[in-house]
């Protein structure tokens, strides 16, 4: 079953926020 992840990551180098989303396979 794919489930959507929603990950918050701040960039180190342009220090900006960025959003990844992942379908994982379970």
């Amino acid at each position: 079953m794919g489930v959507p992840i929603e990950l918050g990551r701040v960039c180190g180098r342009c220090g900006e926020q960025v959003t990844l989303s992942v379908k994982t396979d379970g």
